[in-house]
């Protein structure tokens, strides 16, 4: 008996079962030796002082956050000394 793609098998049957089929599991990923250049350049000028305090850099999140306890503590000198001279 002819089989179409030229196969004559004439009745025979594959002795025994076939194994069971490899599962592989590729990772999508590839790693890649280079440089990379910005096609624009910003500045970020301060217009506080103080230090850091925290990056977290998301988008449509500020930048930096800066440590407030200098600044809360001029705060508080400034507002005691207001009342002092208020009363």
């Amino acid at each position: 008996m002819d089989y179409p793609g030229g196969c004559r098998c004439r009745g025979r049957r594959a002795a025994g079962r076939l194994p069971a089929p490899e599962v592989l599991r590729l990772a999508d990923t590839a790693e890649f030796l280079g440089r990379i250049e910005a096609f624009q350049k910003v500045q970020v000028r301060a217009r506080v002082t103080g230090m850091i305090d925290e990056v977290p850099f998301h988008k449509g999140d500020v930048l930096f956050r800066i440590d407030l306890c200098p600044d809360q503590a001029r705060l508080d000198q400034a507002e005691a000394s207001l009342r002092q001279k208020q009363e």
